[in-house]
């Protein structure tokens, strides 16, 4: 029998959620908090969705996890989870990075053509990702690629930043005041909080396999604004070893 199912794992933020499409076309999302140690939801979530959907694991035919940047901890659950998922299952495994989850929830709530994400960093910087709708495999393009800026680099940049200035911006909660107050400066709109939807990552996820975009398990990795601080200290100890 063909498998049918497509699982989606979206741990980006506190609020976390995974979603199947099962053999009905419908699709299920579960949502819930997770960061406890002592009992982390993810897999009982899983079990719950498959069984609810009449299925059994090896009905999964792909997994599709949201990358980041994000929460350290519930991207590295969520990355070795799916790469567990496609190994144990022989499925494929299909990547989708966060800020594009974000930016097709703020466009389906209105009919926008630019988004800019703005993910925390630290300090006086954050992860930016200008994108832009177009004909692409998940519906965005970049209008910026995706990286960390400084805001005394926003600054230095103004003509390009609003060359490029977005309909919509969306910025979670542990936002550089900094970074925030130049984009104010540059003419940017206020900024709205995150929608991370296990639903939308599952449609983007499937509309990449689709376009033949699915990732080699073992070179599967989250995405981070910035380095770990756990890695940051190895590094200043271990020089050599860099």
């Amino acid at each position: 029998m063909a498998r049918v199912g497509s699982l989606a794992i979206e741990l980006s933020s506190r609020r976390g959620g995974v979603a199947l499409r099962g053999r009905d076309g419908a699709i299920r999302v579960s949502e819930f908090e997770h960061g406890d140690r002592r009992r982390e939801p993810l897999v009982p979530a899983i079990d719950e969705l498959v069984r609810g959907a009449d299925l059994r694991p090896r009905d999964l035919s792909v997994v599709i996890v949201s990358i980041g940047p994000g929460g350290f901890t519930g991207l590295r659950i969520a990355v070795a989870t799916a790469k567990g998922l496609a190994e144990a299952l022989s499925i494929p495994v299909v990547e989708v990075p966060s800020t594009l989850v974000a930016a097709e929830c703020r466009r389906r709530q209105s009919d926008l053509r630019r988004v800019m994400v703005v993910a925390a960093s630290k300090r006086d910087s954050a992860w930016l990702h200008a994108v832009e709708v177009a004909p692409t495999a998940v519906g965005w393009r970049d209008l910026r690629p995706a990286a960390t800026w400084r805001s005394a680099d926003l600054a230095a940049q103004g003509a390009a930043w609003r060359a490029t200035a977005p309909e919509a911006l969306v910025a979670d909660e542990h936002q550089s005041i900094e970074v925030l107050a130049e984009l104010a400066g540059l003419g940017m709109p206020a900024p709205e909080p995150p929608c991370l939807d296990a639903g939308v990552l599952l449609e983007l996820g499937e509309r990449r396999l689709a376009a033949g975009e699915a990732t080699d398990p073992l070179h599967l990795a989250a995405c981070y604004p910035r380095e770990p601080e756990a890695v940051s200290i190895w590094n200043a100890r271990h020089p050599e070893d860099r």
